[in-house]
């Protein structure tokens, strides 16, 4: 998958906890909690955006083992695309929450 075919998405780029100085990139409106890399694979495959997950640190917490999901560009915009998997997330996280097993 080239470069310019998709988008570099971050779990801290829709985390609520973090700033937009240290790269939260929406809102806190629609930003989530603490969202997991997983979380956001499995968000993307639902919106079939094609994801794969990379083992890689984040730049600006370069000191953290973190992964990064790697999407198609199927939306306008990556800003677009990072709120369609936000909200995606929390619909999901509300479903599991609903369920009580």
């Amino acid at each position: 998958m080239s470069n310019r075919d998709s988008y570099v998405v971050w779990p801290a780029y829709l985390d609520y906890t973090i700033s937009r100085g240290r790269g939260r990139k929406i809102g806190r409106g629609v930003a989530i909690n603490r969202p997991s890399a997983e979380e956001v694979f499995r968000a993307a495959k639902n919106l079939g955006l094609n994801p794969t997950m990379e083992n890689k640190k984040y730049p600006k917490s370069w000191y953290e083992h973190t992964k990064r999901v790697i999407v198609d560009k199927k939306l306008e915009s990556k800003t677009k695309t990072i709120k369609a998997i936000a909200e995606e997330i929390l619909k999901e996280r509300s479903m599991k929450k609903g369920h009580k097993f």
